[in-house]
């Protein structure tokens, strides 16, 4: 298994989609459709940098940063399908973004996790962010969120 990480590049729109519903349609529906036209749309918007995690050009992982202002950032949409979970390759994808974050000069990035999410949030603990904020049903009636920062400077 030899696993790349990169930018998001035209025509990995329909790999990526796949992976964001498998991973999150079940979330987001009927709310947000992931297809071909949203993934594009992201792609697109100058505040995001998608990156992806392929094996044989498969993409099986990703992760979405969004940058809000000067020095704060949001990491969004860390996912990676089903059968390459546990092998490191989400905290390659969050290496990566992070990076890319420091070498932009940000400050502060932030991350969110469902409160009944103990591996996500175990997650963003293991890669040195550290919980901030609890929002009660923030987004969804029933469902809390906490929110995570890690400091980059």
């Amino acid at each position: 298994m030899t696993i790349k990480i990169r930018f998001f590049e035209d025509g990995d729109e329909k790999g990526l989609a796949k992976l964001l519903n498998e991973c999150f349609k079940k979330d987001y529906y009927p709310y947000v459709k992931f297809n071909e036209k949203y993934v594009k749309e992201k792609a697109e918007d100058k505040t995001n940098k998608i990156f992806v995690a392929v094996d044989k050009k498969k993409i099986i992982g990703s992760v979405r940063v969004k940058i809000f202002d000067l020095d704060l950032a949001e990491i969004r949409q860390i996912s990676v399908t089903k059968k390459y979970r546990g092998k490191g390759i989400g905290s390659k994808l969050m290496k990566s973004a992070i990076s890319y974050l420091k070498r932009k000069k940000i400050r502060k990035v932030v991350a969110r996790a469902k409160a009944t999410d103990k591996i996500g949030m175990k997650f963003l603990i293991d890669n040195n962010f550290v919980p901030e904020s609890f929002m009660k049903e923030h987004f969804r009636k029933k469902v809390d969120i906490i929110e995570f920062a890690l400091f980059l400077r």
